[in-house]
């Protein structure tokens, strides 16, 4: 009976998993669907923007500028996003910076990607993921104080995946550094990097390194070959 259940078990878990897998390939297909008509799609908006700005119509010049441009706007950002996340192909890692760029969107901080390397996770992908979103809060944070955008990259050479989020910081930060257990955000805060440290300690494959660049500040996550 035991083995049964066992058995039964892990046949839900492989059609679950098959069809996670069918229904992002259908997604795929519809995203690229949707690329092709994104730019159409902007010509369309200004198109109609110039129309608009060209009537008398005060209600419907409100109504456009506080309704349509900022909801095609966010369709077409989302839309963009999800299609440069598809080299990553590990779902796990996609759905993450999916949401996680779009809540700082939303907090009113952009983020760049420019993403030239896969990424597959694999065992330990639940640590890796929190790592992610301490860099990227920690970004974040710093932009909130001086304004700019992050960037997040991948890159892969001999090594590895390195996974960089950089972001620009202020004259303060560069003189007296980034210092574990410190925020400008107040007392309590600021654990970030001391979670990260105690996180990269239990994994061999994993290596960070934070610098300062003309730039700004770079904080690169290697994921290296097993």
């Amino acid at each position: 009976i035991k083995t049964a259940s066992i058995k039964e078990k892990m046949y839900i878990a492989q059609n679950d998993k098959n069809l996670v897998s069918a229904y992002n390939t259908e997604l795929e297909t519809t995203m690229d669907s949707l690329h092709e008509i994104r730019h159409d799609a902007k010509n369309l908006l200004l198109t109609m923007g110039n129309f608009v700005s060209r009537s008398d119509d005060a209600q419907m010049k409100e109504f456009y500028r506080q309704n349509i441009v900022p909801f095609m706007e966010s369709a077409l950002r989302k839309n963009e996003l999800q299609d440069k996340l598809k080299i990553l192909q590990d779902d796990c890692v996609k759905s993450f910076l999916y949401y996680k760029i779009i809540e700082k969107n939303e907090q009113g901080i952009p983020v760049h990607l420019e993403l030239s390397a896969s990424l597959s996770l694999g065992a330990g992908y639940g640590d890796i993921i929190r790592l992610l979103g301490i860099l990227i809060d920690n970004a974040a944070e710093e932009c909130s104080l001086i304004g700019g955008q992050i960037r997040l990259d991948t890159i892969k050479d001999t090594q590895g995946v390195y996974i960089r989020v950089t972001n620009p910081v202020r004259p303060e930060t560069r003189t007296k550094g980034v210092v574990p257990g410190t925020t400008d955000k107040g007392l309590g805060r600021g654990q970030g990097l001391l979670i990260a440290r105690k996180i990269i300690s239990r994994y061999r494959n994993l290596q960070l390194n934070s610098y300062f660049t003309d730039d700004g500040f770079v904080q690169s996550l290697l994921i290296a070959k097993d």
